[in-house]
């Protein structure tokens, strides 16, 4: 507080009303003005002077009377306070506090309330503010997000070290979901390791093509992927989109998949090994009018399984001028599609000794080969029910 004019004019000094200092406000609440034109925007008071109308304002918020007993301040404006009760009350003018006058902020800081409760103003980040206004971040670039074995799910996955990489990949899948992508790519960056745990590719905003969200680990032979149930380690079936390459993929659950696309959404395979399936386990699955491709890429297959290629209801699973390299593999089919899928099985290279009927299709599903033939198997694959192979 500046004192001028012989103690006429109190001012308060610019940078000196902290957050503590405004009134309190209710949670999701910001300090600015709506209201058309100049006017009104923070009010406060000063505190009570603790007896005697003689004492004056210390510099450290405490009363304390003039020393040899001088005559204190009389009532009135003093310019930004009015002095009130024989000197009692300061309150602070409407309008008084100007910008200038509140506590310094760094960039990019507003201020509100973002803690529960009607409590003191913040200053609250673009995250904060974004969360209290329900608005999703935009990106202005492609983005990288960090999964490592020592990372946390409570950092924000921007950092390839153990205090900014998250957890589990899908955190960050997660993350995805709340943001928009505006154009722009999004790449999950997998470090080495055992990641235990289904993935579920969500439906995203603003993510420009299929391959514009990307799961890479840090290849087949570092990163795998695990999980033990009667479902997908990698599930596609909200309308969601990815690209997965770099990992191993492992479900050792008996009805277990290793990959898995419905319901209208897509998933593209990079260079992955699919690892151990149970007994009616299936390697890669696209059902319900799913999309799953791997094209110009390589499959490396290190387990036994029902099905490797597994199409139904309408769904497209597409491997096209890829090498599948099987080792000594047993599938009882190695493709089979049914009831209105395809399997398109076009200029793929197999490498390998496979056990197997090549491919069952059946009740309007179709093998399309497009004459270059070469699924995998040593018994002959069949047709019925209109089904088809060409």
């Amino acid at each position: 507080m500046t004192v001028s004019g012989a103690g006429a004019t109190w001012t308060i000094d610019a940078a000196a009303v902290t957050n503590a200092k405004l009134a309190a406000v209710a949670t999701a609440t910001f300090k600015g003005r709506a209201t058309a034109g100049a006017g009104t925007s923070l009010k406060g008071l000063a505190p009570a002077s603790g007896g005697g109308t003689a004492n004056f304002l210390r510099a450290d918020g405490t009363w304390a009377a003039p020393p040899g007993g001088g005559g204190g301040v009389t009532d009135g404006d003093k310019g930004d306070v009015t002095v009130s009760g024989s000197g009692a009350t300061w309150t602070i003018d409407d309008a008084a506090v100007t910008n200038a006058k509140l506590a310094t902020v760094a960039t990019a800081t507003i201020k509100g309330r973002a803690t529960a409760g009607t409590g003191a103003v913040e200053d609250l980040s673009a995250a904060q503010a974004r969360s209290v206004l329900s608005v999703r971040e935009a990106l202005t670039a492609n983005r990288t997000y960090f999964v490592r074995t020592d990372g946390s799910d409570s950092n924000t996955g921007l950092a390839n070290t153990s205090g900014g990489a998250f957890l589990t990949i899908q955190k960050a899948l997660n993350v995805c979901a709340t943001i928009d992508f505006n154009g722009f790519t999004v790449t999950i960056s997998v470090g080495s390791g055992t990641f235990a745990g289904q993935c579920v590719i969500p439906k995203t905003v603003g993510q420009a093509g299929f391959n514009d969200l990307i799961i890479a680990g840090a290849g087949a032979a570092l990163t795998t992927l695990s999980h033990n149930a009667a479902s997908g380690v990698i599930v596609s079936e909200g309308g969601g989109s990815a690209r997965l390459t770099g990992v191993t993929l492992t479900n050792p659950h008996a009805n277990g998949f290793n990959a898995i696309s419905g319901n209208g959404s897509y998933l593209s395979l990079g260079n992955i090994t699919l690892g151990a399936v149970g007994a009616s386990g299936i390697h890669l699955a696209a059902v319900k009018g799913g999309n799953m491709d791997a094209e110009a890429t390589t499959i490396t297959v290190t387990s036994n399984a029902a099905f490797l290629l597994y199409a139904e209801s309408n769904a497209y699973l597409s491997v096209r001028g890829s090498t599948i390299a099987h080792g000594t593999r047993t599938y009882s089919v190695t493709a089979l599609a049914q009831m209105g899928a395809i399997i398109r099985h076009d200029s793929v290279a197999n490498t390998g000794s496979v056990t197997a009927t090549q491919y069952i299709a059946s009740t309007t599903g179709g093998i399309q080969t497009y004459g270059s033939g070469g699924v995998a198997g040593n018994v002959a694959g069949s047709v019925s029910t209109a089904g088809w192979f060409n």
